[in-house]
């Protein structure tokens, strides 16, 4: 009988330990999942000011995120037989350039060809240190057109993850010392406006 006791006890105890154990894990896993999905929401947050996020997406989170956000990327990966499921990391970047700089072509030349009804070319180029637009403007004795030939745009991005402390206030003043360490990103573009996300597909 006392065998018997104290083989239930052996087991019990065996029994508490694997319990505990699976609920350590489990308790650690939501935390690992609350701290990524708070971690990825901040990221968010900072994305506008910072031009720079970095997102870490589950599985099934990154197809979602195909479906309804990035169908573009989705038509590429199927063109390119890219399985979705192997895919690691996606870094996207979008550049905005506008151009408001007045550029003026003298088109004397074409128009002395028009007033004496006859057919010219006048080939022209824009170039400056972000793009180059090539063309030319033709008269082919009653229609006058203006003909692109090349566009071309340039662009150096930089995008650079640093360490700093977080900004707080003590007594009124702000303050970076004895902040909590973080891990902010700046964008430097060389022409126009970029933000780059990244994801991470675990």
């Amino acid at each position: 009988m006392t065998k018997y006791i104290r083989l239930i006890i052996i087991v019990g105890i065996f029994a508490l330990i694997a319990s505990l154990t699976y609920t350590c894990k489990r308790l650690e896993k939501s935390q690992a999942e609350v701290s990524r999905l708070s971690e990825n929401a901040k990221q968010k947050l900072h994305a506008d000011s910072l031009k720079f996020s970095s997102e870490i997406l589950k599985r099934a989170e990154f197809e979602e995120y195909l479906e309804y956000q990035n169908k573009e990327l989705k038509r590429l990966l199927a063109k390119e037989k890219i399985n979705t499921r192997k895919v690691e990391r996606v870094i996207i970047t979008e550049t905005e350039y506008i151009d408001r700089d007045t550029s003026i072509v003298n088109l004397d030349s074409i128009k002395k060809s028009i007033l004496a009804n006859l057919p010219t070319k006048q080939n022209f180029e824009l170039i400056d240190s972000c793009s180059t637009i090539k063309g030319h403007v033709g008269f082919d004795g009653t229609v006058l057109d203006l003909k692109i030939t090349e566009k071309q745009f340039n662009n150096k991005i930089d995008v650079v993850l640093y360490k700093q402390r977080r900004q707080w206030k003590f007594l009124g003043i702000k303050t970076r010392l004895f902040g909590k360490r973080e891990v902010t990103a700046r964008v430097f573009d060389q022409c126009g406006q970029s933000s780059t996300q990244e994801i991470v597909v675990k």
